[in-house]
C-alpha cells in the first residue's frame, strides 16, 4: 500500500492528492538499464529516473485534465456542503469551470529516491509504475465523465474505489517495505 501511495505521489498534484491514474498513451520509461538493481544506480541513473517521472507526470496531467478538474470540483462541492458554504453542485461547477480555464503548470519539487538496501531492478520499478498507470486509467475515465450532481452525491467515490493495486507493486513492497521516492518528482497546479 505504501508503494502505491508513493508512486501515485509522483503522478498526482498537491491540490489533487486523491486523484490517481494516467492517460492511455503515457508510458513511463526511465532510459536506465532495466537489469540494474537499486543498489547499483549512479547519481546519473537516479536523475534519469526522476526526469522520466517528471515527463510522465506532465503528460499525465494534460491527458487527465478533465478528470482532475472534475475531482477538484467534487472536492470543492464536498467542502461547500460540509462547511455550509453554499450549494455543493454550484461550488463544484464553479471549481470545474475555473480549473478547465487554466493551464496545468509544472511545479518543481525534489525527487530523492530512497532505495538503499532494496534489491529490485529498474525494470521492476518501471513495470510497477506502468501497471499503476494502467490500473488507474478507468478511474480517470470515470471521473472525467461525471457531472457535478454526480460528483457531489454520496456515490461519487465509486470511481476512486475502482483502483486495485497492481501485483507488480505489491511484490516490490514485499521486497522493499521502506522504499521511498521522497517528494513528488513533479506537481502541477493551475494558473491562468
Amino acid at each position: 500500500m505504501a508503494l502505491k501511495i508513493r508512486l501515485l505521489t509522483l503522478l498526482t498534484t498537491p491540490v489533487l492528492a486523491l486523484a490517481v491514474g494516467c492517460g492511455g498513451d503515457v508510458t513511463y520509461k526511465s532510459g536506465v538499464d532495466g537489469s540494474k538493481t537499486a543498489a547499483e544506480l549512479s547519481d546519473a541513473d537516479v536523475q534519469a529516473i526522476c526526469a522520466a517521472a517528471k515527463e510522465t507526470s506532465e503528460k499525465w496531467a494534460e491527458n487527465n485534465k478533465d478528470a482532475l478538474c472534475n475531482l477538484t470540483g467534487g472536492v470543492a462541492g464536498a467542502l461547500a456542503g460540509a462547511l455550509g458554504g453554499g450549494d455543493p453542485v454550484a461550488a463544484c461547477e464553479t471549481a470545474v469551470t475555473d480549473c478547465k480555464s487554466k493551464a496545468f503548470v509544472p511545479e518543481e519539487t525534489e525527487c530523492n529516491p530512497k532505495l538503499e538496501g532494496c534489491n529490485v531492478t529498474v525494470a521492476e520499478l518501471e513495470t510497477c509504475f506502468n501497471d499503476t498507470l494502467a490500473a488507474t486509467e478507468k478511474v480517470m475515465d470515470a471521473l472525467a465523465s461525471l457531472t457535478c450532481t454526480e460528483l457531489t452525491s454520496e456515490n461519487s467515490n465509486n470511481a476512486l474505489e475502482q483502483y486495485v493495486e497492481p501485483a507488480s507493486c505489491v511484490a516490490i513492497e514485499q521486497k522493499c517495505p521502506d522504499i521511498s521516492f521522497g517528494e513528488p518528482a513533479i506537481g502541477t497546479s493551475t494558473t491562468s
